[in-house]
């Protein structure tokens, strides 16, 4: 009866573990709807980060307190893709035509096992400068960064890279929410 009792609570764990993991991942952090009255003519992605590695994050299938990793990953060609699209998708077109440098400055991905938990960290800075497309002028700059930290009973290497890029579009949405203030149209 009581082996019966544990099963049943480990399975209930599990599943309202990966139930609020979906759930956070489908969270909305766009706080006001952005349009830079601009044609972003170009986007260029410049990776300033000093430790990118191609190696996965390890992720243990059984893990023990006290592991733990942290790595700095190569973008795939789907994320760079996401990048140039979620940064244009922002500009509605406008008398300007700009070309759009993303910078990169900090992009990672953590895993660290507890006693009774896992957690998962991501987090993602980037830098975006404004330039007018024929004088090459600075017309804006900004930056944007985001941190996501998901304690579970089951991390895993997928759910981290959803993680992750939901930080890299959380970080272009909160960089170009402030350069739309102030950018001037």
């Amino acid at each position: 009866m009581f082996k019966c009792f544990v099963l049943f609570i480990s399975c209930a764990l599990f599943i309202v573990g990966c139930a609020s993991k979906n759930a956070f991942l489908n969270q909305d952090f766009a706080a006001e709807k952005i349009e830079i009255k601009a044609t972003a003519a170009e986007v260029h992605i410049m990776d300033n980060r000093k430790s990118i590695t191609d190696r996965r994050l390890k992720i243990p299938s059984l893990s023990l307190p006290g592991q733990r990793d942290k790595i700095e990953p190569t973008l795939t060609d789907s994320q760079i893709q996401m990048i140039k699209a979620e940064t244009a998708k922002y500009f509605v077109g406008g008398n300007k035509t700009v070309i759009v440098n993303v910078t990169i400055f900090q992009g990672s991905q953590g895993f660290n096992a507890g006693w009774l938990r896992e957690k998962e960290t991501v987090e993602f800075e980037i830098g975006i400068d404004l330039l007018e497309a024929n004088s090459k002028q600075l017309l804006a700059a900004g930056s944007g960064y985001a941190t996501f930290e998901v304690k579970s009973i089951d991390a895993s290497q997928g759910y981290t890279n959803k993680l992750f890029d939901k930080a890299i579009q959380t970080s272009i949405y909160k960089c170009l929410e402030k350069m739309a203030r102030t950018f001037s149209n």
